[in-house]
């Protein structure tokens, strides 16, 4: 039986910041199952909150040669190599303008950068975007230290609850010459418990253009 495919990302609500190119309206999941569809309410919410700091627009960056990477990001900066199950596909080809991997398990990753402000660093970007989530309704774990790519990451989990169950998505931003990447980690078949391990495989493979 074909798998209906992950919902996009969420929306946050929140105005771009100015200059940023706005980021048109994601289109309603399928009604069925409801599982995915509230996935996608939460993600188009977690996007909403990104508005605030930030994000919403590509970040030009100086490109350089990536190896034989087997996806190189227009958009962001980066450069990864898709394991077998995993497609990528590229900002231009989403209608929320972030880039996208999906498994054939479920899981589905979503990268998109930003510049920072003057002042801001990994700590006070991941603090910003943690509060404007509380803010909005959502529980935040506590943050834990890693890496993306060699440089410094740091990662939670926003969970949001209701009457469907909860709905679990991971978080990870990290920064890179005076650049912020945010990436969210979901999953349509257990919304409550995202495949991370799995999305792992996908991000070790990570190298910054």
């Amino acid at each position: 039986m074909d798998r209906e495919p992950p919902p996009a990302p969420l929306d946050d609500g929140f105005p771009a910041p100015p200059g940023a190119r706005p980021r048109p309206p994601v289109p309603e999941p399928p009604p069925k199952p409801r599982s995915r569809a509230r996935i996608a309410v939460v993600l188009v919410a977690l996007f909403a909150v990104g508005a605030v700091a930030g994000f919403g627009g590509a970040v030009l960056l100086d490109r350089g040669p990536c190896g034989g990477a087997s996806f190189v990001s227009e958009a962001y900066g980066y450069c990864l190599d898709a394991p077998a199950g995993w497609e990528p596909s590229a900002a231009a080809e989403e209608p929320s303008r972030v880039d996208a991997f999906r498994d054939d398990g479920g899981t589905v990753v979503y990268v998109e950068a930003t510049r920072l402000a003057e002042g801001q660093d990994l700590q006070t970007f991941a603090d910003s975007m943690r509060v404007n989530a509380s803010m909005n309704g959502f529980a935040v774990t506590d943050p834990v230290t890693g890496t993306l790519g060699g440089a410094p990451s740091l990662e939670w989990d926003a969970v949001s609850s209701g009457a469907g169950g909860a709905v679990v998505v991971r978080e990870i931003v990290s920064i890179r010459g005076g650049v912020a990447w945010r990436l969210q980690i979901a999953d349509s078949e257990t919304p409550d418990a995202p495949d991370v391990d799995g999305a792992r495989e996908l991000l070790d493979t990570w190298r910054f253009v």
